[in-house]
């Protein structure tokens, strides 16, 4: 949770959110660009990162150091 969100009613709904939608075999790490958002918006998020995930993953194990998987859009 983000130290920068003081508000402790958003604290405590972002807290229950991530509770809710935080995957079996990971965490999530909640961020002050979460503040104000849906939990549809978080859930489209968490839904998104997890399949840039599987992929960089799925990538990583089919290739051998040094090797660039992964690169950030401009």
């Amino acid at each position: 949770m983000s130290r920068k969100i003081e508000d402790q009613e958003e604290r405590a709904r972002l807290k229950e959110m991530a509770r809710e939608m935080r995957p079996p075999w990971g965490g999530l790490i909640v961020r002050t660009a979460a503040t104000g958002t849906s939990k549809r918006q978080v859930k489209r998020d968490i839904k998104h990162l997890t399949k840039l995930w599987k992929k960089i993953n799925t990538v990583a194990e089919k290739k051998t150091a040094p090797v660039l998987i992964h690169r950030e859009m401009a």
